[in-house]
């Protein structure tokens, strides 16, 4: 991490210490700060998808904003701005297999899964099954799989996030992928 980085990450959780005091104005400070990452991150997660980078970004947003403002830090903001990402993925792929009844293509890719897998009800219940079973088992992987899958991150800022060794993370990562996968296409 560079000076600069360093400098924005240690405003960040400044900022975020007065907006769990309730200063509305650091709230603002905080998402100007951050959304050229956020978007950055929901352009990756949005392509091939009906939602876009933008409309994903307000959406998290705006979840975030009506939660608790308790972040620790940058690092941890972005692991909880990576499970609101989630679960408006998931949302939406609930809505679109519900609206189609006959199931949704949709470019969603985890290696180890089919490239294109028809997002049905059933898959999309069994990747929330899987997500939650993996979380009894293990849930540092999961972290890990948000992290990477739904927010972008690569191994590196996965480690810095969750405080994790590089080679603990891509431990993680491979159990997450491996397990997911048997949930999601387990032919």
């Amino acid at each position: 991490m560079g000076a600069s980085e360093m400098s924005e990450a240690a405003d960040i959780t400044m900022l975020l210490g007065r907006w769990a005091q309730g200063d509305e104005s650091a709230r603002d400070q905080v998402f100007a700060l951050v959304y050229p990452q956020l978007r950055g991150i929901a352009r990756q997660r949005a392509a091939g998808q009906q939602l876009g980078a933008t409309t994903l970004v307000h959406e998290a947003y705006l979840k975030m904003v009506g939660g608790d403002a308790d972040y620790r830090d940058r690092q941890h903001f972005f692991a909880v701005a990576a499970t609101a990402m989630r679960q408006i993925v998931l949302d939406q792929l609930r809505y679109y297999a519900t609206a189609k009844r006959q199931g949704l293509q949709a470019e969603i890719t985890v290696e180890g899964m089919a490239a294109s897998i028809d997002w049905s009800l059933e898959r999309v219940a069994s990747f929330e099954q899987g997500l939650k079973a993996l979380a009894e088992q293990d849930a540092d992987a999961v972290r890990v799989f948000e992290c990477k899958f739904f927010a972008g991150y690569g191994t590196k800022e996965t480690a810095d996030a969750m405080g994790l060794s590089v080679r603990a993370v891509e431990r993680h990562w491979t159990v997450s992928r491996r397990f997911l996968a048997a949930y999601v296409d387990p032919g």
